[in-house]
């Protein structure tokens, strides 16, 4: 790893970590209850790994406009049954955390289906 893309890093790393940061203070200021803020917490770590390791295994795909429609569509369907369970629940649970595993797999099928589809037509 070179000399810029080692800065390039750590400046990503230090944007996001003040990020992180300003809404901590956005979330004490505005006085959102403990409810809101786990949720948004629990959907906040339960989605990024999530969609980090779906759009990392889909390389092959990133320059098919086609994946990144799939993935948004999929995004918003995750964050709609996200909330819907959360809210039915009361509060995010970590417990939650296996089905990550069977929501993987739901990604990875639904990619493999659309666009090997896709690839077959072209």
């Amino acid at each position: 790893m070179n000399r810029k893309s080692r800065a390039k890093d750590l400046f990503l790393y230090v944007l996001i970590s003040g990020a992180i940061i300003a809404l901590l203070v956005v979330v004490i200021e505005l006085g959102v209850d403990r409810r809101t803020f786990m949720n948004g917490t629990g959907f906040a770590f339960f989605t990024l790994p999530l969609f980090g390791f779906f759009v990392e295994s889909s390389r092959r795909w990133w320059k098919k406009p086609l994946f990144w429609s799939l993935a948004g569509l999929l995004f918003v369907l995750h964050s709609m049954c996200f909330w819907w369970i959360a809210y039915r629940a009361g509060l995010f649970k970590p417990a939650w955390y296996p089905i990550l595993i069977l929501e993987y797999a739901v990604l990875i099928a639904c990619r493999n289906l659309v666009l090997a589809k896709a690839d077959n037509s072209s």
